[in-house]
């Protein structure tokens, strides 16, 4: 199955089989090509996802712990997805018939391999055992952002790391050598003779000969005087947590189109088209965005990253030529979250895991419905979101119903919350049958 996305196919997981990794073992997910959520109710290691593709795409091998049974192998079969101008990534591991007439986008299935802890991953082709050096993975720029990353660490522009780093790339973009043009050598010449005429004042300075003196280098001087402000005028790190993740993730993907742009493969990373626009892919896998954030906040915030990393922001793309002579990004998003509010309307992009005897999952995309019942569904899903964490759910057809059954449970001793059991209201007859059937394919 290809994914045909209007002709700006880029490189994509398209699914993942998991055999022997952490708590997951023979899981099969299957993502939506822009965006996927990943939902459900905790302790069932959702994280592990973002984890397994980190490990794949940014390292060598896998940590014994992450061994389900250390005297099995990891087995993970990987299917990608590639534009056109990426297959050559892979030189000719393309079946004629997995690519696209309309794109020219293809297909190719890869097993990722590692046989103990104290090997390293092996990357093969599946339909021919061909060896492919795991180098190829990272032209996919895949990024794992951590929800526990401290923002004072990092919003500053004299840090040398995380969004610190993008900032100073920015000084360093507009940075006048010349030193005279930030620094007042007159006054500051003064200003040194004054302190050293007061340090020799005392007799033990000046027998060690220690005396004061300004840095040649003003480079790191103007980082230091440098500060983000919010439209009140206070200073980032007397803002609230909210405001301050919320700007760390979009700074932390500026900074890793920093890292390749300032490496030495840079080259190998920027794809151009037959029409001369440069573009890099990228994968950005998210854990829990919705701490420190309102509902609000939460929407608005995937609302951009689903827009930028689809090439729908214009401000964006213009910032991306501006600043790093790049025309776009292609990326796909993989979020883990627990909250409603993140969840987009189109349950096509859930993928949810629950314990049904053993650990499952079912992938929306996968999911087929009549017409029928697929638009009746579209109209109502931005109401039932909650449903989806849910471990049991009572379909109410009104709002009488909706309203008196949670007070009758609560009199009745049973607390909703700690059986994980939601209500929803269908509005009507005819929509109970869709939802149930909806849900009832998730599991629920």
């Amino acid at each position: 199955m290809i994914f045909k996305i209007g002709g700006d196919q880029h490189m994509k997981i398209k699914q993942i089989d998991i055999k022997n990794y952490r708590n997951f073992d023979n899981i099969t997910v299957t993502l939506y090509p822009d965006l996927t959520f990943i939902i459900g109710e905790n302790n069932l290691g959702k994280s592990n996802i973002l984890d397994l593709l980190d490990t794949i795409f940014n390292r060598k091998s896998f940590y014994k712990d992450d061994f389900k049974d250390v005297n099995k192998a990891i087995e993970i079969e990987l299917g990608l997805i590639l534009d056109n101008i990426e297959i050559g990534i892979f030189n000719d591991l393309f079946s004629p018939e997995n690519i696209t007439s309309e794109n020219g986008s293809a297909e190719i299935n890869l097993l990722i391999k590692q046989e103990t802890p104290d090997d390293n991953i092996k990357i093969f082709h599946k339909e021919t055992d061909e060896e492919i050096y795991s180098r190829k993975l990272k032209f996919a720029n895949l990024i794992r952002y951590d929800p526990l990353r401290k923002p004072g660490d990092e919003l500053d522009f004299s840090k040398t790391r995380g969004a610190g780093k993008f900032l100073s790339y920015l000084v360093k973009k507009h940075y006048n050598i010349n030193q005279n043009a930030y620094i007042n050598n007159s006054e500051l010449n003064q200003l040194i003779f004054e302190i050293n005429k007061n340090l020799k004042n005392f007799q033990y300075f000046y027998n060690l000969g220690v005396e004061a003196r300004y840095k040649t280098e003003v480079f790191e001087q103007v980082l230091s005087l440098l500060e983000l402000i919010d439209e009140d005028g206070i200073t980032i790190f007397e803002t609230g947590y909210g405001l301050q993740f919320n700007l760390i993730i979009f700074l932390y993907i500026l900074y890793k189109i920093t890292e390749i742009l300032e490496s030495k493969q840079k080259e190998d990373y920027i794809f151009t088209d037959t029409n001369g626009k440069k573009f890099l892919s990228l994968i950005l896998c998210i854990d829990e965005p919705e701490i420190h954030m309102h509902p609000y906040m939460q929407r608005s915030l995937i609302k951009t990253i689903n827009t930028i990393l689809t090439n729908n922001d214009e401000s964006f793309k213009k910032f991306l030529k501006e600043n790093f002579d790049i025309d776009q990004i292609n990326g796909q998003t993989i979020i883990v979250t627990h909250s409603p509010n993140v969840l987009l309307n189109d349950y096509k992009q859930y993928i949810r895991f629950y314990y049904s005897q053993k650990l499952c999952s079912i992938s929306g995309f996968n999911i087929q419905l009549e017409n029928g019942i697929e638009k009746h569904l579209r109209k109502q899903i931005q109401y039932i979101k909650e449903a989806f964490f849910a471990r049991c759910i009572i379909i109410v057809e009104g709002d009488t119903e909706y309203g008196a059954l949670p007070e009758w449970l609560e009199k009745s001793g049973v607390d909703m919350d700690m059986l994980g059991l939601s209500i929803i209201k269908a509005d009507g007859k005819k929509s109970i049958i869709p939802l149930k059937e909806l849900l009832e394919k998730f599991g629920i």
